[in-house]
């Protein structure tokens, strides 16, 4: 996929999360509008300075929502077991309304953790 969002557009997006492909009833479902803004000028020397941990939150403080997440889930990724990003994201996925998909995250953190 090559998508390209334009500046000051707003857009719908959801997303599904499936915990068991033969149990479709669980799924998890989102749906929510995001708008495409300009890394502000201020925030943009803080972000070439920071760490990747520092990032997510450096995006979220200014309502980079998306991108925030995305960092987030990279870093979860890289480090699986590591429950403060999970918690992190867990977090933010609150903030924007969406407890039940934190809960599920939150729960995965704890089996990552228990499985090492």
């Amino acid at each position: 996929f090559s998508v390209t969002l334009k500046p000051g557009e707003e857009y719908q997006w959801s997303v599904s999360l499936v915990p068991d492909p033969r149990e479709r009833s669980n799924d998890v479902i989102a749906a929510a509008a995001v708008k495409r803004v300009d890394i502000p000028a201020s925030l943009a020397p803080r972000l070439a300075s920071a760490s990747r941990e520092e990032l997510p939150g450096l995006y979220a403080g200014e309502g980079i929502w998306y991108d925030a997440i995305a960092v987030l889930s990279e870093l979860i990724q890289a480090r699986p077991g590591d429950r403060k990003l999970r918690e992190q994201r867990a977090a933010l996925l609150d903030q924007a309304g969406l407890a039940d998909v934190a809960a599920f995250d939150r729960a995965q953190g704890s089996s990552a953790a228990s499985n090492r």
